[in-house]
């Protein structure tokens, strides 16, 4: 049989002559039975994407940690690896600089953290504000807050919880050409060099969304309120700023999940690469044209792969580091 009729009979649009087929290779073997159930239950499981996540509103921040996602280790060879990582990216390539005003000009070069592809990692900034970063991000800030404002710059994904301080609002920048200014606050940055959207969600506080209008010319700010998403593609001369009652499910990372929602497949297969520390190439380009509604729980790369092989018309094949996909 083949899968892709199945799946349109999951779905529900499966036609009347396809129903008849289906139910006649069902009783050919048992076999046949076992691979539909397994198909069926797989397809349930993916369709649970993010119902939970608008209702756990996730206040314990302890209970966040950072997954590995390169292998299998333990965890306190996890927390080794990441700890050395930091530590050297904040003490980095700080040499001896001399006494005096050598040596005060290099304590106050920026410090930059960045987050291999498979890593996740929480950085506190030094006026105690927390900063969760994705896979493949990078953040500089100063060793030292000075001046009017708080300012940091980003490239990549990154959960803020601002310390709050009337006097001097933190501004995060992106290379995107993107301010966001705020006071104390909860948001989401996703600001990559390789994606053709940058988005800022929202989740307490306010923020002061500063962008430059190409079709105006000019600097523009958008002020935005709890559950408000801004996304601004390439290309287009201002952002599109939306509501969302669904905001929690974008920092299902934080606890080592994906969560993927009616997503075309290239940006799948972009947040697996940088999730996992591998690679895709798409053999068929017939591909680029299905989409991926599911939820992973902290899963191995071969259990994700599994599950979109049953509910998807396609074959992977993962060999050094490289998933193919056919």
């Amino acid at each position: 049989m083949n899968k892709t009729i199945l799946i349109k009979y999951l779905k529900g649009e499966a036609g009347s002559h396809e129903v008849e087929a289906i139910a006649e290779w069902l009783d050919r073997s048992p076999e046949n039975k076992k691979y539909f159930a397994r198909l069926k239950l797989l397809w349930d499981i993916s369709g649970e994407v993010a119902e939970e996540y608008p209702r756990r509103r996730q206040k314990s921040r302890e209970r966040k940690k950072f997954w590995l996602r390169t292998g299998y280790f333990s965890a306190a060879a996890a927390v080794a690896v990441l700890l050395a990582v930091n530590i050297f990216l904040m003490t980095g390539d700080r040499r001896a600089a001399g006494t005096g005003q050598e040596q005060a000009a290099a304590a106050m070069e920026d410090v930059t953290v960045y987050t291999h592809r498979g890593v996740v990692s929480k950085v506190t900034l030094p006026d105690s504000s927390t900063v969760w970063l994705n896979a493949d991000t990078r953040l500089s800030y100063p060793p030292v807050f000075t001046g009017d404002s708080r300012r940091v710059s980003l490239s990549g994904e990154a959960f803020f919880e601002v310390a709050r301080d009337t006097l001097h609002p933190m501004v995060v920048s992106t290379d995107k050409g993107i301010d966001i200014e705020v006071l104390g606050t909860s948001f989401l940055v996703r600001s990559y060099c390789d994606d053709t959207e940058s988005e800022v969600t929202l989740f307490e506080g306010s923020v002061a969304y500063h962008y430059m209008n190409s079709g105006e010319g000019r600097k523009e700010v958008i002020r935005m309120s709890p559950n408000e998403s801004v996304v601004f593609a390439d290309g287009d001369p201002a952002p599109r700023l939306s509501y969302r009652d669904d905001i929690y499910k974008d920092i299902a990372w934080m606890d080592g999940n994906l969560v993927f929602d009616d997503m075309p497949m290239p940006e799948v297969f972009r947040i697996l690469e940088r999730w996992y520390g591998v690679e895709f190439s798409v053999v068929n380009e017939a591909v680029w044209g299905y989409s991926l509604t599911s939820t992973f729980y902290s899963e191995p790369l071969f259990s994700v792969i599994e599950l979109m092989e049953y509910c998807m018309p396609f074959e992977f094949t993962l060999e050094n580091g490289k998933v193919t996909v056919r």
